[in-house]
């Protein structure tokens, strides 16, 4: 008899993965641009804690690991970009903004030191007075041949959500969703992002190469 698949509820990690959020900032969509002076690519490495994501492939530990994540982010997503993945959500919802995010030109990469390299689609930042970083990033995820097979409940979250906070060093800490759905309420202009997993991953020691 198979095991029933976890029942998925809503997560709220920080300004990314609220419940609900106004259509302004969804996937932290406001206009921000670079530090003056700040080279690409920007690379970061974390301490990534599984505290029960699904057994999934690609650049995730398995639930009750760890693991070194690393990121990398060769470009910013431009605004043009940003308005493309909104049109997209407001005209179709979650799979009409997958498919979009699947056509976005790559922003970057993630990866564990036994994995490949899995891309990223879109890569933004929030710049504080002080120098702090919010970085957003937002992707599709691996799925496995067996979700596809057995079309497990798992296929309806088909995002990767990052977010980092880090400080004018490059120092902080983060969140990973690794299995995402987001659904869009166009009449209450907000949207509600449900976490597959019981917990979200949690990125500690964020720390940017220099």
């Amino acid at each position: 008899m198979r095991a029933r698949a976890a029942r998925p509820r809503a997560v709220s990690i920080g300004t990314l993965m609220i419940l609900v959020v106004p259509w302004c900032v969804v996937l932290s969509l406001a206009t921000s641009g670079p530090l003056r002076g700040q080279k690409l690519p920007e690379r970061f490495t974390a301490y990534a804690i599984n505290l029960g994501a699904p057994v999934t492939p690609g650049p995730v530990p398995r639930p009750g690991r760890a693991s070194i994540v690393q990121i990398t982010i060769d470009r910013w997503s431009t605004p043009e970009e940003r308005d493309k993945l909104v049109s997209a959500l407001l005209k179709g919802g979650d799979q009409a903004l997958l498919a979009a995010l699947q056509a976005a030109p790559v922003v970057g990469t993630i990866r564990t030191p036994d994995s490949l390299p899995w891309a990223l689609h879109y890569a933004h930042q929030t710049i504080a007075p002080d120098g702090s970083r919010h970085i957003s990033i937002s992707t599709d995820r691996l799925i496995h041949w067996w979700e596809e097979l057995y079309r497990t409940h798992s296929v309806q979250y088909p995002f990767m959500l990052i977010e980092l906070q880090v400080d004018p060093a490059g120092n902080g800490e983060g969140k990973l969703v690794v299995a995402g759905k987001i659904v869009a309420k166009p009449d209450e202009k907000k949207i509600e992002i449900e976490n597959f997993s019981t917990e979200p991953v949690s990125l500690e020691k964020v720390h940017e190469e220099k």
